[in-house]
């Protein structure tokens, strides 16, 4: 049956009524009949079912003139010739909120001079592609010059100047009828909806209000973190979110069936719970600065959340500010797909377009060089699945209590988890994230689980860790947070006084070159040890071999487990400021825990590993880490130094050969009686490792 959408043309509408606003809209069950004219076969492979994609997108504003002036056939197909993608994702409605197409429904801006969503749709037809809607949600800043009362409200009364209420009439009165406008009248196949979660702002407004009311009674509305249900007036805005999201996601998909939708960074760091809502795939688009570190993190929040997912690099480096920015070489893309594409992940690259929505022809040979190398490796990588191993615990209860904000990009455990996890992965370890609900399914599988300095752990998240703990599994707990928050009662350590903040230095005197301290600054505590425990490591009060100390690094035994305790927190430090020496630490403890991983990879240079499971082969992809992305005042650099040779350990069962892809290449196997060796002479940016043994 369809759905009741109600909605009310806006003042500056400039198109007439049509039809199409009609209370009810019929589901469309068929393809239209122009798309069953076309010559060859062309219905177009569904959006989620997509690996290389290109994004467009330049936020149309009511400044903007001679819009589409520029936008021709050949034009696109100048575009889908050069580069081949599987989809285009082309601007409909930014952020400011106006329309770059003549809409019936929304605010069209005012400078359109041809209808480019009509010249995109006929080219991508004929291509038998997918076209995708760039189309922003929650943030929309000419809906709410018209409808001011339609605004997210600040706990001063002042509406915000673009983001809409998730509580308020803007999801039925312009959201849901624009975007079936889109998939039933311009038959468009999809949309990727921006400026939502990170969007979603606390809200004090009227339509807030009501919503609280009904669940709270006559409770009063918190407007202060120290009030007592502050967290959950917090709570009360995630769940208008959840509620504004399933409403117009379960609206789409009954007026248009097949049409499908992913809400930008849901269900991700900024999200990290599981799915509640019927989206079709999962997507994001990762900073446009320090972009590498960016994919590591984001690809391994989507990797495991049961959908189809992508992420989206900028085609440039941006520094901020004024759109002061670079654009990015094939070289330095081609690495950061690398990353995606090898955990199983699509990949995409917004190229901007001019103000009027041409594209540039000058970097077409850029995107379709980086369109060949992700093809040659479609086959080897997409949808394959991780092999649990080593992952770093994200824990949703910490998020909830802490983030502070509904769904922020940014917080202080997120620092946490990222700089645990990029020490896990620069000791070269296969490392994923694990979010709460996933545990029922991977933990038991796991070798390791790493737990940051989380606050808080829900307490069947907690119950679970422990029994797995106990029966033979292995936690790295790195912080005095972290500690308490498992409060393991048998454990040999006592912990002296308060947590503290400052800086420690975490001691190995095994390492070489004088650089035997690595300092840490955060949380940290003074323990004492009892019979049980092994002091791995000392924490000192300075660089200085005889300055006051205290346990720093202690190994005990859990019941059948093993747990190494860390007394400081490490992962922010790391992100913030690498160090060697923290890398070698995190290294050392992790062999106490797993003298023999799975994979070991030995020389010189920075790689990543990770290991993939597919069509019943188990893949260990290698990605050349090299090049200046950390720098943050680098946008543009067209050379990565090639690694290797490399030697591959594997702990696995006899092998006959070894594929060295997408190259296709046979290495020798060396079987010896600690696992198979296999010799890489030379990475550029990403290669692995196929190996034909079945997978139990």
């Amino acid at each position: 049956m369809t759905m009741p959408i109600r909605w009310q043309p806006l003042q500056a509408n400039k198109h007439p009524p049509s039809s199409f606003s009609k209370t009810h809209y019929v589901p469309i069950t068929a393809p239209p009949t122009s798309m069953k004219k076309q010559k060859r076969s062309l219905t177009p492979r569904r959006r989620s079912q997509c690996f290389f994609g290109l994004h467009f997108d330049f936020h149309c504003s009511e400044k903007d003139t001679k819009v589409g002036g520029r936008t021709t056939p050949a034009m696109v197909r100048s575009i889908l010739r050069a580069v081949a993608p599987d989809y285009v994702q082309i601007d409909c409605k930014g952020h400011p909120g106006f329309s770059s197409y003549p809409t019936k429904i929304g605010i069209a801006g005012p400078g359109i001079v041809r209808d480019q969503l009509a010249v995109w749709r006929k080219e991508t037809r004929a291509a038998g592609l997918p076209l995708v809607m760039h189309y922003s949600g929650v943030q929309d800043g000419a809906a709410l010059q018209q409808h001011p009362t339609w605004a997210a409200v600040g706990k001063d009364g002042k509406p915000d100047k673009i983001a809409t209420s998730v509580f308020g009439p803007y999801v039925d009165e312009l959201l849901i009828p624009q975007l079936v406008e889109l998939a039933v009248e311009r038959e468009v196949d999809a949309a990727w909806v921006d400026g939502e979660v990170w969007g979603v702002l606390l809200d004090w407004s009227r339509w807030s209000k009501a919503a609280w009311k009904k669940s709270h009674g006559k409770l009063p509305l918190p407007t202060d973190p120290s009030d007592p249900h502050w967290l959950d007036f917090v709570d009360h805005c995630r769940d208008g979110f959840r509620s504004y999201l399933k409403k117009y996601v379960d609206a789409l998909h009954v007026a248009r069936p097949g049409f499908e939708i992913a809400s930008n960074w849901a269900y991700s760091t900024h999200m990290p719970e599981a799915l509640s809502h019927d989206v079709d795939f999962i997507s994001g688009d990762f900073v446009p600065m320090q972009s590498v570190q960016s994919a590591r993190l984001q690809g391994r929040f989507l990797m495991r959340q049961g959908k189809p997912w992508d992420l989206m690099a900028w085609g440039f480096g941006w520094l901020g500010g004024p759109w002061i920015f670079g654009e990015k070489t094939a070289v330095q893309l081609k690495q950061e797909a690398a990353l995606a594409i090898s955990l199983g992940g699509g990949f995409q690259i917004y190229t901007q377009q001019q103000r009027d929505g041409f594209v540039a022809p000058a970097r077409l040979p850029v995107l379709a060089e980086v369109a060949r190398f992700c093809r040659e490796r479609e086959a080897l990588c997409h949808r394959a699945q991780p092999v649990d191993d080593v992952s770093v615990l994200a824990s949703h209860e910490d998020w909830r209590q802490r983030a502070g904000s509904p769904f922020p990009g940014v917080w202080s455990g997120l620092h946490d988890i990222e700089g645990v996890l990029r020490l896990c992965l620069d000791a070269r370890h296969q490392t994923g994230v694990l979010m709460d609900h996933q545990l029922v399914d991977h933990l038991d599988a796991h070798r390791v689980v790493v737990l940051p300095d989380c606050h808080h752990l829900n307490p069947a998240v907690r119950e679970r860790l422990l029994v797995w703990l106990r029966g033979g599994g292995r936690i790295l707990a790195l912080g005095p947070n972290a500690l308490a928050a498992l409060a393991i009662p048998e454990l040999p350590i006592s912990p002296v006084g308060d947590v503290l903040e400052g800086d420690r230095q975490m001691r190995d005197p095994k390492l070489a070159g004088g650089a035997e301290f690595a300092v840490q600054n955060g949380a940290w505590q003074t323990w004492t040890v009892a019979s049980g425990g092994r002091i791995l490591n000392h924490l000192h009060a300075s660089p200085d071999p005889d300055s006051a100390h205290t346990p720093g690094a202690v190994s005990c035994r859990v019941g059948r487990g093993r747990m190494v305790a860390v007394a400081c927190a490490m992962g922010t430090t790391y992100k913030e400021r690498a160090s060697s020496v923290s890398r070698e630490l995190i290294a050392f403890w992790l062999r106490h825990l797993d003298p023999k991983p799975l994979v070991e990879v030995r020389g010189a240079g920075r790689i990543e590993v990770a290991v993939m499971k597919k069509d019943g082969e188990l893949r260990v992809h290698l990605t050349n880490l090299e090049g200046p992305y950390d720098a943050i005042n680098v946008t543009t650099w067209d050379h990565i130094p090639p690694i290797g040779p490399l030697e591959v350990r594997l702990r696995i069962p006899p092998l006959k050969s070894v594929r060295w892809e997408p190259l296709g290449l046979t290495l020798p196997a060396k079987q010896t009686d600690d696992g198979v060796l296999v010799q890489i002479p030379k990475i550029d940016i990403h290669g692995a490792l196929v190996l034909s043994s079945k997978m139990a």
